[in-house]
């Protein structure tokens, strides 16, 4: 679908779906942390609501960014996307694995900042765990068809991280002004900065959970 104006009725008439789709992706996952025993309030920092991507907004990114999609319609697959923001970095594999082993949509890792940082280790940017799920069968939910094949997009970061992409992402990104190098280089700094952050956020949290499992094995003992 190449005519935008096609495009946008198009996207138009879906956005219940997409939106109706993202909804279903995470209230999955929440409930599959429920069932977990991760503590869903220790876990989660932000909300979880689905965000349906403006019309202008896909316009421009299916016409105006110099794609080159042959079939933009199809090949955008962050129309409806899902967050989760965590605390620390090791939270992250939590939420990971309840993706991964899903049995009612097919998954692919989008973007995976661990890889990035093997494969590019002078670089600091913007880093996050991005997934593509897409569902396995057509069904209803909420009284909305959902089509197989309805991609979401599933965005897993820990604050820090989320931190850095409110700036640098959700603002340069889509900007059309051109970044300075000086901007380039100051963002990356940032970076830099976030990444050592929540590298010591780790360390902490891993010291408070481990005192809290002594204080409770100690108590334990002294019961019985």
């Amino acid at each position: 679908m190449n005519n935008q104006i096609e495009f946008e009725k198009q996207y138009e008439k879906d956005k219940p779906m997409y939106y109706a789709w993202g909804k279903f992706v995470a209230e999955y996952v929440i409930y599959k942390l429920n069932l977990s025993q991760v503590e869903y309030d220790k876990l989660i920092k932000i909300p979880v609501e689905p965000r349906v991507k403006e019309t202008a907004s896909l316009v421009q990114k299916a016409f105006f960014r110099k794609k080159n999609y042959v079939d933009p319609y199809n090949e955008i697959t962050d129309k409806v996307g899902v967050r989760f923001v965590v605390m620390v970095q090791n939270q992250i594999k939590e939420i990971a694995d309840i993706v991964e082993q899903a049995d009612i949509w097919s998954w692919s890792k989008d973007k995976d900042f661990e890889k990035m940082r093997e494969e590019r280790p002078e670089v600091f940017e913007y880093e996050s765990v991005h997934y593509i799920v897409r569902a396995d069968e057509a069904f209803k939910y909420n009284e909305i068809r959902i089509e197989k094949g309805t991609p979401c997009e599933i965005q897993i970061r820990t604050l820090e991280q989320h931190a850095y992409a409110e700036l640098s992402h959700d603002y340069f990104y889509k900007s059309d002004v051109g970044i300075e190098k000086k901007m380039k280089r100051l963002l990356a700094r940032s970076s830099a900065l976030n990444e050592t952050t929540d590298s010591l956020f780790g360390v902490v949290y891993d010291m408070i959970e481990n005192e809290k499992e002594e204080y409770y094995k100690l108590n334990r003992e002294l019961m019985c």
